[in-house]
Parts: C-alpha cells; sequence; structure tokens
C-alpha cells in the first residue's frame, strides 16, 4: 500500500468490514454499524481532510 500513498506525503489505512477477510459478523445490520465506526474512527484519529475509498461493498459507505 505504501507506494500508493504519495511518497510519504499521505497516510493509508486499509480497514475490513466485518464479516469478511476472517473478520467476525456483528449482529443486525451492516451498513449503517459500518458507517457509524468509520465515522467514530475518522473524528477519533483527527483526520482533516478524509479521502474514503471503498471497494465491492465497502464503496457504498465511501
Amino acid at each position: 500500500m505504501a507506494h500508493y500513498c504519495g511518497a510519504g506525503k499521505y497516510q493509508c489505512r486499509v480497514l475490513t468490514l466485518a464479516g469478511f477477510a476472517g473478520v467476525p459478523a456483528i449482529e443486525g445490520p451492516l451498513l449503517p454499524a459500518a458507517e457509524q465506526q468509520l465515522s467514530d474512527y475518522i473524528a477519533a484519529q483527527k483526520f482533516r481532510k478524509p479521502v474514503v475509498i471503498g471497494h465491492s461493498l465497502a464503496a457504498f459507505s465511501a
């Protein structure tokens, strides 16, 4: 992933949705929970201008 981050000018974070890639699933609707968790993560990290890119199902949240 580092080569996509602008030679150190930017930070890249790779997140995995619950229920995918070996991460346990959650109870209830996935997308509302994922959107809230992503919003909370961005706020906690104090990102100023985050760019969110989603692939496949995650694109709905992006």
